[in-house]
């Protein structure tokens, strides 16, 4: 709530003659609270349904690893009962955040607007918009717990994917011609939102977003969004339509029970389990040469045996690829495995309850952050070094680029773990990060990574500086945690 609230002062700055947070066909739109209400409340959908199941995505797992599951299971609570709760659960501690930022900006309209104040015109707009996302993103939450090879760090990339085919998805059912039944899966309200400004403004030449006025029009109005009653209705569908996936979870939930998991003794093995098995039988020779050099490197690896299975893979593909193959085709996939393999890189000792053990080595207690920013960038090193020598040889300014990146991924997962206590911050973060930088061909301060070339060496000395901070922070956060200890 507390970075909604300052996301919302950020978001909004002061208007300028020539600068403005909605323009319509180049004209600034006023600060009133019809154009901030559209602003915010849409720029809240995009955030809430890619960060939000992040936030929500563990609420299963949490009952798992407080050994409170097999409490739970044993107790005449049923399961639709048990998963009602959790869905409801997530809807408002998403809800909660929401109307920190809804305060937030209606804070913000009084400070910066150019008008009175109107909640009424804000909660209209934020309950049309970003209410659906809600259930939405809750929804989507527990159905990938209840699946298990969706419930970890495969689900969390696979979510993204989702999320990325929702976007197009919600504005095809609004356009001439679409079909009608999509709108109902405009779950972000994107394609409401365009057709609504559209019929209001007489235009879809608009933009949401702070940035420069090319032209010397004058300031305008901007009345606000309608709601007609066929749209109140498709998004009231469009609220409810999520439900219809909680069937599945129903039915996929195993209420902690071990004899239904993969892994139980005599069980059917599934196929994710499977793989996991063979990966780690073709890895383990290779694996126990690095075991006895840096043994949080390899446990990094074998806690993934099919990302470990990669790195002989992309070895081969580095030296038998083009260059320009090797950075917009290999390297992508690379940087989504590092995500995956670093994410618990910092907490998993505080998930499996061995962090004192660990910490009763020598001077492993004060060193913690330092130790583990080396364990990641040894992983990354394994991961990420023969692209990043491949691209060396033919294209060195990319091969920068993507040493920054990989640096900056490792600092930020020690940093983010410690920080936060899970995994899930930095997944989140990094898939945000990988798929802006995925689609930002023509943008050199979005090319982190190398991908496409395009980092001056003032955007490469940018990043630098990120992944420097990052690695300050883990230590400081660090140092923080053991004073609070004492």
């Amino acid at each position: 709530m507390a970075g909604a609230a300052v996301a919302a002062v950020l978001l909004i700055p002061d208007p300028g003659p020539h600068r403005g947070l909605v323009q319509i066909d180049g004209a600034r739109a006023l600060y009133t609270s019809p154009t901030l209400a559209l602003a915010t409340a849409t720029l809240l959908a995009l955030a809430l349904s890619l960060f939000g199941f992040y936030v929500v995505s563990h609420a299963l797992g949490r009952d798992a690893s407080a050994r409170l599951g097999t409490v739970l299971a044993a107790t005449p609570v049923s399961n639709l009962e048990y998963l009602s709760g959790k869905l409801l659960a997530s809807v408002a501690l998403l809800g909660a955040v929401s109307g920190g930022f809804l305060a937030a900006s209606m804070a913000m309209q009084v400070v910066r607007g150019e008008g009175p104040l109107q909640p009424g015109t804000f909660a209209a707009h934020y309950a049309v918009l970003a209410g659906p996302c809600l259930v939405w993103v809750s929804m989507l939450a527990l159905v990938f717990e209840c699946v298990p090879w969706l419930s970890g760090r495969l689900g969390d990339v696979f979510y993204l994917l989702v999320w990325a085919c929702s976007i197009p998805l919600g504005l095809v059912g609004w356009k001439a011609g679409g079909p009608r039944l999509a709108r109902v899966l405009d779950v972000m309200g994107f394609g409401f939102m365009v057709s609504e400004v559209e019929r209001i403004a007489g235009t879809r030449n608009f933009t949401i977003g702070f940035g420069p006025i090319e032209t010397n029009r004058p300031p305008i109005v901007f009345p606000g969004l309608s709601f007609p009653p066929e749209a109140l209705a498709l998004r009231a569908a469009s609220l409810l339509a999520p439900l219809l996936l909680f069937p599945l979870a129903l039915a996929l939930f195993r209420r902690f029970d071990p004899a239904r998991t993969r892994t139980a003794p005599g069980g059917r093995l599934q196929v994710p389990a499977v793989l996991t098995r063979v990966a780690g039988a073709l890895t383990r020779p290779l694996l126990r040469p690095l075991q006895r050099l840096a043994p949080d490197v390899a446990l990094t690896f074998r806690a993934r045996p099919l990302v470990a299975l990669a790195v002989p893979v992309i070895v081969v593909l580095s030296s038998s690829l083009p260059a320009a193959s090797v950075r917009q085709g290999l390297l992508p996939v690379v940087f989504a495995l590092v995500s995956i393999a670093l994410a618990d890189v910092a907490t998993r000792e505080a998930a499996s309850g061995t962090t004192a053990i660990v910490f009763a080595a020598p001077r492993r207690r004060e060193g913690f952050a330092a130790w583990k920013l080396g364990s990641a960038a040894g992983a990354v090193l394994l991961l990420g070094g023969a692209p990043a020598l491949r691209l060396l040889a033919a294209e060195p300014r990319a091969a920068v680029s993507t040493t920054i990146g990989l640096l900056l991924l490792a600092c930020s997962a020690v940093a983010l773990g410690i920080a936060t206590g899970t995994p899930k911050t930095f997944m989140a973060a990094s898939l945000a990060l990988w798929y802006l930088g995925l689609n930002a061909r023509e943008s050199p301060v979005l090319d982190y990574a190398g991908w496409w070339a395009r980092a001056t060496p003032a955007v490469q000395a940018g990043w630098l500086v990120a992944a420097a901070a990052a690695a300050a922070l883990a230590l400081g956060a660090h140092a923080l945690r053991l004073a609070r200890e004492g």
